[in-house]
């Protein structure tokens, strides 16, 4: 009788650990994958005051939502 639990147990153990696996490795499929087309632009000189704007064109390339939290005019 305990070698039936023991072999049910180590069933059950080795069933958990292989849905683990598998679903740390679709979670580290699901992932935003950031594209910018053109990633740098330069205005050249520009006036003081003078207003200037550019689209930069973000494309998301992987199987997750992307969240733009922050941008900078670095």
């Amino acid at each position: 009788m305990n070698r039936i639990v023991g072999s049910l147990l180590c069933v059950v153990f080795v069933v958990f650990l292989l849905g683990g696996v598998t679903l740390a490795e679709e979670a580290k499929e699901a992932a935003p994958v950031i594209e910018v087309e053109t990633p740098i632009h330069d205005f050249n000189q520009v006036v003081q005051g003078e207003v200037v704007t550019h689209d930069f064109r973000v494309f998301n390339r992987g199987n997750a939502e992307l969240k733009i939290q922050r941008v900078s005019p670095d």
